[in-house]
């Protein structure tokens, strides 16, 4: 019971100093100047107890776009408070390839999903 009573008196102390605030609502959309993930190549010689040789391949995908919305509350003139929702769907390819010593090649790819 005294939970309620409390959070009213909070919320009524707060009502009039943010009525008269400015709220402003905005768009925020671009793209990283540079890959979302570091290109690398791993790989290595059979050893002597029979495991194969292989290639580790960590591929980039292209550059993601960067979309979101967001709102700000102007308090005073120097100061707000602005809160951001940002969307960022990144890609990758991974890439492990087995060489057994019977020749040929064992190829397992592995996109991650937008």
């Amino acid at each position: 019971m005294r939970t309620p009573i409390i959070t009213l008196a909070i919320w009524s102390a707060l009502a009039s100093a943010v009525c008269a605030q400015r709220v402003y609502f905005g768009v925020v959309g671009g793209t990283g100047l540079t890959s979302d993930f570091p290109t690398m190549d791993f790989s290595g010689p059979a050893d002597a107890f029979g495991n194969p040789a292989y290639r580790f391949q960590f591929l980039a995908g292209p550059r993601s776009m960067i979309l979101g919305v967001l709102v700000e509350g102007r308090l005073s003139e120097r100061f707000s408070i602005e809160a951001d929702v940002l969307r960022r769907p990144m890609t990758t390819t991974i890439v492990f390839t087995e060489f057994p010593a019977a020749g040929g090649s064992i190829v397992s790819p592995t996109p991650t999903p937008r």
